[in-house]
């Protein structure tokens, strides 16, 4: 589901609608914060910064799966939309981008979208130099992430 809530800023579009009975999302949990974040193009997942790091999705079968933290039996905090949020936030290089998703889903572990899409995930991540392919699943405990990338050839 879309962000729904205000703490992201005042933009109308986010805000909890009373006649939709909706009301704001409830963190699940959180990473430390940095002293700098760069802009972003959103479309659930980090599609473009501002140093033109993009990044486009595919979801895919994975063999091991987990929950989100706040659900019954939950154990993971992030998930592939909030990790393209992060890398857009975060990074200017696809490289670097890639190893932080990496590193914070294997921290703080991985969710998948479950059900018939799988619980795996697959990256494009591209910056002007250069592009790599990223994919990820839950490991099998649920608590954190297995995860590979391969720097596309030039050629």
């Amino acid at each position: 589901p879309r962000y729904v809530g205000t703490a992201r800023g005042a933009v109308a579009p986010y805000a909890a609608r009373k006649d939709l009975n909706q009301t704001d999302f409830e963190p699940i949990g959180n990473i430390p914060q940095v002293a700098h974040t760069y802009a972003y193009l959103e479309e659930t997942y980090g599609a473009l910064n501002e140093h033109q790091l993009g990044i486009a999705e595919s979801t895919c079968s994975g063999v091991f799966g987990a929950l989100p933290l706040g659900v019954p039996n939950g154990t993971a905090l992030l998930s592939v939309d909030v990790l393209t949020q992060i890398a857009m936030e975060r990074a200017t290089k696809s490289r670097d981008a890639v190893a932080m998703m990496g590193a914070l889903a294997e921290q703080h572990g991985f969710y998948g979208a479950g059900s018939f899409e799988g619980t795996a995930e697959s990256l494009l991540v591209s910056d002007p130099a250069e592009a790599w392919i990223f994919h990820i699943l839950p490991d099998p405990t649920g608590t954190s992430a297995i995860w590979a990338a391969q720097r596309v050839p030039d050629d």
